[in-house]
């Protein structure tokens, strides 16, 4: 996980809520203006991301993410417009992240994305495991099921990648590129950071 800063709600997405002050997130399935927010907003949410999924960091795109609502829609249904609430995440198929915690939920436990230092609650490791270093990020990453074999795979080939690169290789895979950051970003930047690039 890394910290997603958000740019601010979007006029798309300011001006359906004033045109449509009564609807809720589920009644956006409702009409086919709703259905189009909804996926436009999918599409500003990736693309603010960096295309990346905002609690494991994969890769994501339109055809392999959702929306998600930190402080679930079932929980908290005054929130469910609430921009500030809504992430892209991986899609249901994937079994971890959004889909996974569902309703599961822990305002005071659970780690967000948002947290100016979400970070400092994980540690990995080159076989690919994650750790919680804080209570909230073990509770986080069970929430999540970050600790799914398929990301632990994923990530274990990141990490070894990163024992090949020069600090120039893995600078570089910090920055931005084409509008996208690199998958497993939270990886990279925890292998950098423990051996003092």
């Amino acid at each position: 996980m890394i910290k997603i800063t958000k740019e601010g709600e979007p006029d798309f997405w300011t001006n359906f809520k004033r045109k449509n002050p009564e609807v809720n997130y589920y009644q956006l399935s409702n009409s086919e203006a709703g259905i189009q927010v909804r996926k436009k907003l999918r599409d500003y949410l990736v693309k603010e991301q960096y295309r990346i999924c905002c609690y494991c960091c994969r890769r994501i795109d339109m055809n392999n993410s959702l929306n998600e609502h930190v402080r679930p829609k079932d929980l908290y249904p005054n929130e469910t417009m609430d921009y500030d609430n809504i992430l892209a995440s991986c899609s249901k198929d994937e079994k971890t992240c959004g889909p996974q915690k569902d309703n599961d939920y822990d305002e005071k436990m659970f780690v967000s994305p948002l947290e100016e230092d979400c970070e400092k609650h994980f540690a990995f490791f080159p076989n690919g495991d994650i750790v919680g270093l804080t209570d909230r990020g073990e509770y986080t990453i069970k929430i999540l099921g970050l600790d799914s074999y398929k990301l632990k795979q994923a990530r274990a080939a990141v990490y070894q990648n990163c024992q090949y690169c020069d600090e120039t290789s893995l600078k570089w895979y910090l920055e931005v590129h084409d509008g996208a950051k690199e998958p497993f970003l939270d990886v990279i930047q925890y292998y950098v950071n423990s051996n003092s690039f």
